[in-house]
């Protein structure tokens, strides 16, 4: 630093104390006073420059406060790494089944590619119907609403086993289905009053392969004993759902095609 405040006593023109000595006579009292006076105040003035501008990064850096003065130009976006993933592609059937058998379901479909045509088709059950069954107990799905990404799709109010093709107005990734399964829950004649085995399936699977599959199955006038997945080998068929306050949903990966679950129920009419 005393070399450094030589050099600049050489560009400037300094007071008569503050005067440059002679070359190769000793330093005077007064320049070494300054020496010893001004390296430590540069210093000190040095350090608390470099203190005061970290703080301000770090102030500035911080995200900012309700009421706090001052502009922060800091982009304070997530980065593509910290954006939230998309959810997988899969069926969400969360259905609700009634005393008399019929079954409330709202059907949603995440595909991976878009797609401009919806196939639907109800799944046929597992037991058998009675031969002399009413039309009205025909396996079926009645009522049917559609929508894609967020818009309104006319669709056949009506959906059987057949096959119904139902074109989109565009390419869509985002679909719900909502309906009432009929025909669905056989009722065992040979059993307690009121038991019945329900079959219950995406009728929007055939839409897309290789869906994944979620059920969750909620009684209203009605109890469910268990909730088994055929599909599945061995202890896992009968292990591939979870109970929770009455409430059955599946906890094993399924494939929506067939993605058939099959529940034991008791009815109330």
């Amino acid at each position: 630093m005393a070399h450094w405040l030589d050099r600049l006593a050489g560009h400037v023109r300094l007071p008569q104390f503050m005067a440059r000595p002679v070359p190769g006579a000793p330093p005077s009292r007064r320049l070494l006073w300054l020496r010893r006076s001004l390296v430590p105040a540069a210093l000190t003035l040095l350090v608390v420059a470099l203190a005061g501008s970290t703080v301000a990064v770090i102030r500035y850096d911080r995200p900012p406060q309700l009421g706090s003065p001052g502009r922060v130009t800091a982009d304070l976006r997530p980065t593509p790494e910290e954006a939230i993933a998309p959810a997988a592609s899969g069926i969400l059937v969360s259905a609700t089944l009634k005393g008399d058998g019929t079954i409330d379901v709202v059907e949603r479909l995440h595909l991976r590619e878009p797609r401009d045509v919806v196939v639907l088709g109800v799944q046929r059950p597992a037991a058998t119907q009675d031969p002399t069954s009413a039309p009205e107990q025909v396996p079926q799905a009645l009522g049917v609403t559609l929508t894609a990404d967020g818009r309104p799709v006319t669709a056949p109010r009506r959906v059987t086993t057949e096959p119904s093709f139902v074109a989109l107005t565009s390419p869509s990734t985002e679909l719900v289905l909502r309906y009432q399964l009929v025909g669905t829950t056989v009722r065992s004649r040979q059993s307690v009053p009121g038991r019945a085995l329900t079959t219950l399936a995406p009728i929007g699977a055939a839409t897309e392969d290789g869906l994944g599959l979620t059920v969750q199955l909620t009684p209203q006038g009605s109890t469910i004993l268990n909730l088994v997945c055929p599909d599945l080998s061995g202890a896992r068929a009968a292990t591939c759902a979870t109970e929770t306050a009455g409430r059955w949903r599946t906890t094993t990966p399924l494939s929506a095609a067939p993605g058939v679950t099959l529940a034991q129920v008791d009815l109330d009419q």
